[in-house]
């Protein structure tokens, strides 16, 4: 029985249940996982000698569609997916936006598909940010329906500073 909010764990198992009930809103699943890590990283026991909080940054996969608005206001930066149309291949939020794609079907082209980034490309995108801050949080696609969380892991083990989380969304 956990009453005492103020312990990590305790604090995990009282608000998990709340982050299931945001599994159909992406947006605001995304905040409250950085708001859970933010209040894990305060509690983090660190050196004496270190009176400043930890600086951490959260990256999530491009599929989250965060509003631009909220990926300035929590400094989120995002993973670009591959998108597929015909023989092309895009980067999700960089070389392609989503109006593109529903252009692109409704002139009649097929439904475009998706693909994961590599392991390099996720090594890549976490490499500036690992050296920037003391921890990276990726959140990421449901590995139930990509293998971004997978390829995030892998790359993540490269670095002793990020953690992926499987969001369990898409």
């Amino acid at each position: 029985n956990c009453t005492e909010t103020a312990k990590p764990g305790c604090f995990f198992r009282h608000f998990i249940k709340d982050l299931h009930s945001l599994a159909n809103n992406p947006e605001q699943s995304v905040i409250y996982w950085g708001k859970i890590f933010f209040y894990f990283a305060a509690a983090v026991p660190r050196p004496e000698k270190r009176r400043t909080p930890l600086n951490i940054k959260i990256t999530a996969d491009s599929t989250c569609d965060l509003s631009g608005a909220l990926l300035q206001e929590w400094n989120i930066s995002l993973m670009p997916m591959h998108i597929l149309m015909g023989e092309e291949s895009y980067l999700d939020g960089v070389s392609i936006r989503p109006a593109d794609v529903f252009a692109h079907v409704q002139n009649g082209g097929k439904m475009p598909k998706s693909a994961a980034a590599n392991l390099v490309e996720y090594a890549d995108f976490f490499d500036p940010f690992a050296k920037e801050y003391d921890a990276v949080i990726h959140i990421s696609v449901s590995s139930k329906l990509s293998s971004c969380y997978q390829n995030a892991c892998l790359a993540a083990q490269q670095f002793e500073n990020v953690s992926v989380v499987d969001s369990q969304n898409i």
